[in-house]
């Protein structure tokens, strides 16, 4: 900035206007954990097990369980409340989506009785199938930046968990899924996220009674290929079915599944900080951030016992 407001004095000077008087440098700006929630209008029906993201400067919200089946439904939300989009070809719950040069992606997932390989893209013109993942996948975690999508982990045939780590490049569709070096241990139902040239895995189920807390990471390279799996530390307690999301350089972290135990309200960061907890415990919910709000979206509510509609969101950047 300094550089380029000398440039612009010199010519000031040399064709005789007005120096030009520096301006008030720009707000500096951070992530910071949530200091408290706010309640927001409820989705326009339960959901838990959604795809959750944000999209052409919106929150979106895609299929998902409603307590009596899986769905086809797309919910919106921005500044004028929620509306619909084009459903989904099928119905889906535990399926990952990405957000990538104006066009919307899903992969994997159920329809509450088999699982899914089919993968379908929407520019704004309807969905289409694209190129399929190489297996079926549930209840996997997915990361997403510079056209490339990560499915990690998960299900097959809804009772092996996998190692297994799939790139999508996305392009008109997915133009290819690639296998990447393999996960340290088999887990589902985990969170991740992409901090700066890293891909982060945090927690997730080993099997049916048990869970982990390992956090490990790994590289991205120039081409999203991944280096070598490295673990990070740990969790403070075994963890499942929480919401994780990048925010520029920190990870937030909220609610759960305490090792298949106790459903949580806790809310932190990845780096140990913890913030307001949330309105209710909940987990298998949504969780995306829009233009420096975070939102939790819909989920189960402490013992499997109801499908939430509800909505909450916090400021989780501050500037001075």
């Amino acid at each position: 900035m300094r550089q380029r407001v000398v440039h612009l004095l010199g010519l000031a000077a040399l064709t005789g206007c007005a120096p030009l008087v520096e301006a008030d440098p720009p707000p500096i700006c951070a992530t910071v954990v949530p200091s408290g929630w706010e309640a927001q209008p409820p989705l326009p029906a339960p959901r838990e097990s959604t795809a959750t993201l944000a999209h052409d400067g919106a929150l979106h919200v895609l299929g998902g369980w409603s307590g009596a089946a899986a769905t086809d439904t797309v919910f919106r939300f921005d500044a004028d409340g929620w509306s619909t989009g084009d459903p989904l070809p099928a119905p889906r719950e535990h399926h990952v989506a990405a957000s990538w040069d104006g066009a919307l992606y899903v992969a994997g997932g159920d329809d509450g009785a088999a699982g899914f390989a089919t993968a379908w893209w929407n520019d704004g013109s309807g969905w289409e199938e694209t190129l399929p993942l190489p297996e079926d996948r549930v209840f996997a975690a997915s990361a997403s930046a510079d056209g490339h999508l990560y499915v990690i982990g998960g299900l097959r045939g809804f009772t092996t968990p996998q190692r297994t780590v799939y790139r999508g490049d996305l392009g008109n569709g997915v133009v290819s899924w690639t296998e990447e070096r393999a996960l340290p241990e088999a887990v589902y139902a985990a969170g991740a996220a992409i901090l700066g040239n890293r891909l982060v895995v945090a927690g997730g189920a080993l099997s049916q009674t048990a869970a982990t807390d390992a956090v490990f990471s790994a590289e991205i390279a120039d081409d999203g290929s991944l280096g070598p799996w490295e673990e990070e530390g740990r969790l403070d307690g075994d963890l499942l079915a929480f919401g994780l999301t990048a925010v520029d350089d920190r990870a937030l972290l909220t609610g759960g599944l305490d090792s298949w135990d106790d459903t949580l309200d806790a809310v932190g960061a990845l780096d140990g900080e913890e913030g307001a907890p949330l309105d209710q415990p909940r987990f298998a919910h949504g969780q995306a951030v829009v233009d420096g709000t975070l939102f939790a979206v819909g989920g189960w509510s402490p013992g499997w016992t109801t499908v939430l509609d509800d909505v909450v969101s916090a400021n989780v950047i501050a500037c001075e």
